[in-house]
């Protein structure tokens, strides 16, 4: 729950945390974990010729931009993240929340199913390659690749991959789809 006694951001630049979503489903989703939304109470706006649609508000005591991709792959992502940059410059953490079709086997090579929660440690770009008759050649050199992520992301994935938060996780996604059902 919001604990609303924490003041709200005073400017758009205090939001530190994006959400983006690509299908109505996602949006609708993780609009139903806000506790809060800040549209009723504040206008926060956004740069010019931002494009993008925006909501605000707060998940527990974090405060939340939430975007609704216009379309989904790579190029409406890259449009939407471009543009949510100079709207809100405090954004530390982006998360890209939705149904995963990249994920077609785990670690153990179970099947990922609808439902399943992926939480990616790195980011792998797949489409980027040469296509032949027989086969695709993915170009994985170092100058193409993505890098690591920096510290802060790796040090808080691995924190969330220790038992007491996986108990966590799982018993807080167990509450709020409660909730939503």
């Amino acid at each position: 729950m919001a604990d609303l006694t924490i003041p709200p951001p005073g400017t758009r630049n205090d939001f530190e945390i994006a959400i983006l979503c690509a299908l109505k489903i996602e949006f609708d989703a993780v609009e139903g974990l806000f506790d809060h939304f800040w549209e009723g109470d504040r206008n926060y706006g956004k740069a010019p010729g931002d494009p993008n649609a925006y909501s605000t508000g707060r998940i527990g005591e974090h405060d939340i931009v939430l975007a609704f991709l216009p379309g989904m792959g790579i190029v409406s992502s890259a449009d939407i993240a471009s543009s949510l940059r100079p709207s809100f410059t405090g954004i530390k953490l982006g998360l890209v929340v939705g149904v995963c079709g990249g994920s077609p086997y785990g670690l153990d090579r179970e099947e990922i199913l609808l439902g399943d929660i992926v939480v990616s440690t790195v980011i792998v770009q797949s489409d980027f390659g040469q296509q032949y008759l027989d086969r695709i050649v993915i170009i994985d050199l170092l100058e193409d690749s993505f890098g690591r992520p920096n510290t802060e992301i790796r040090a808080f994935s691995k924190k969330l991959s220790g038992l007491r938060a996986t108990k966590q996780l799982r018993g807080g996604t167990q509450l709020y789809l409660s909730k939503l059902l």
